[in-house]
């Protein structure tokens, strides 16, 4: 499943980071850089809803294909803009030595947030570019090309 690699990442890296700043004679420090992965993570949080769910209306009477690819591209969007956060606070961790490992625990801990509430497919994540798809009054056929009932949640992606 990609979406847990994606959980998985921040994880592993924070780990290695810690052998980078954490030294027997450090001290971990907080100050103002540790508003910048908060700011980043709000900046990517609406641009995951913004962007990240936005689908072309399907209008009535279009006939049945597939929107999984689509779904797809939009998740693997929202994914990226999840690890943005992680990935510039990792680099803004060598900039600000003093609270380096701050801001990039902290960032690392906002993208998992960011990567459960919208990149996990979830059952409100699914519902959410369903109705960004049937707008319009069309039907997608979602749920049913994913392999869901009417109520389920994703067995796998």
């Amino acid at each position: 499943m990609i979406v847990g690699a994606f959980m998985a990442a921040p994880i592993f890296i924070a780990f290695a980071m810690f052998f980078v700043f954490i030294t027997p004679d450090s001290t971990v420090r907080f100050g103002p850089p540790l508003l910048v992965p908060v700011v980043l993570g709000v900046v990517a949080f609406l641009l995951q809803n913004l962007a990240g769910f936005r689908a072309a209306a399907i209008p009535v009477g279009t006939p049945r294909r597939s929107y999984v690819a689509d779904f797809q591209s939009k998740l693997f969007l929202r994914l990226a803009l999840a690890e943005a956060v992680m990935i510039v606070c990792m680099a803004l961790a060598f900039v600000f030595l003093d609270t380096g490992f701050g801001v990039f625990v902290l960032g690392a801990l906002i993208t998992e947030i960011l990567l459960v509430v919208n990149g996990w497919p979830s059952e409100r994540v699914i519902e959410k570019y369903r109705r960004a798809l049937e707008r319009d009054g069309g039907q997608s056929w979602l749920r049913e090309d994913l392999g869901l009932s009417t109520s389920g949640l994703p067995g796998s992606f």
